[in-house]
């Protein structure tokens, strides 16, 4: 029954095949309080069929594996003021067997969470010189390969963790809201990351030290301000494409000021100010990459001082 709620998730797909016809029955329900899969089991007999097999498979290992599976089924839980467990325990009967499962499963993402509340990573900094996304040149240097996960997401989840370890921070969506990200993205990006570190915790948080001493003294969010704010001018981006790029179009000023906030504010692609400004945003990050691709050594570094000028 865990299982069947786990993937009506919405990205579920990605954990099991079956999941999809799962979703396709959920559709067919109108019941506003969920699926009750416990009342009234699904009638796709695959579905059913694959369930089971996936419980078993869990269920014949030992606890540590069997703990290790079910977390990555875990990613998939929603954010909710009752936490993890909480939404896992309304949703099932926690067994002897479940309870020592689901506390296994769960205990690489509270460990995680303990080490950054007893490590003051920033060594007393405030949470605004921390990126949305620690830089790649510091990520690369001491992270790379410690998060099993695509570079974006390790990245957001370090900066992350550095915003987490801060005192007055004790949630991971307090983390993502403190950094300007939503909520959904601090939950989300924990439960992503936090199970698949592949060194020991006491490493994974040496290292990000390390690179937090690294970090520049910036007020990252003073400088997201001033990206934003270019939004609404145009004669600063004149100006850089008269001196440096005479080539560019007028059409461009909106990714250079995506370029910005991803490269030199450090900010997260999805948060940009820019892409509600396009009929087609879509459309909008892949005509954004061609312009990003486009850009010379020269063309950054004059960029980035043009965002210094006056506007």
């Amino acid at each position: 029954m865990l299982l069947l709620h786990l993937a009506s998730q919405p990205t579920a797909s990605d954990h099991a095949p079956w999941a999809g016809l799962l979703h396709d029955e959920l559709a067919t329900r109108t019941d506003q309080r969920g699926p009750r899969w416990g009342v009234r089991p699904p009638t796709d007999t695959t579905v059913r069929a694959a369930a089971l097999d996936a419980a078993d498979q869990i269920l014949s290992r030992d606890l540590e594996t069997a703990g290790s599976q079910l977390a990555a089924w875990f990613s998939l839980i929603p954010a909710t003021n009752d936490g993890p467990l909480g939404w896992l325990a309304d949703r099932t009967t926690m067994t002897p067997t479940l309870t020592r499962l689901v506390t296994t499963g769960l205990a690489p993402y509270r460990r995680i969470s303990h080490h950054l509340d007893t490590r003051p990573l920033l060594g007393g900094r405030p949470v605004h010189h921390i990126p949305q996304v620690l830089p790649t040149d510091l990520y690369e240097k001491y992270l790379s390969g410690l998060i099993d996960r695509a570079d974006l997401t390790g990245r957001t989840y370090a900066s992350l963790c550095l915003a987490r370890a801060a005192p007055e921070v004790r949630t991971w969506a307090e983390a993502a809201e403190r950094l300007g990200l939503p909520a959904t993205i601090g939950t989300n990006t924990a439960r992503a990351c936090s199970a698949r570190l592949t060194v020991p915790t006491d490493e994974f948080t040496r290292r990000l030290a390390l690179a937090a001493e690294e970090l520049p003294r910036l007020d990252y969010q003073a400088l997201e301000a001033t990206i934003t704010r270019r939004v609404h001018m145009s004669r600063w981006f004149a100006e850089w494409v008269r001196i440096w790029r005479p080539e560019t179009r007028d059409s461009d000023r909106l990714h250079a000021i995506t370029w910005l906030w991803i490269h030199a504010a450090h900010a997260h692609p999805d948060t940009a100010p820019t892409w509600d400004r396009f009929e087609d945003p879509r459309t909008a990050k892949t005509q954004y990459r061609g312009f990003e691709s486009s850009l010379t050594g020269a063309d950054e570094r004059s960029l980035t001082s043009a965002l210094h000028k006056r506007a």
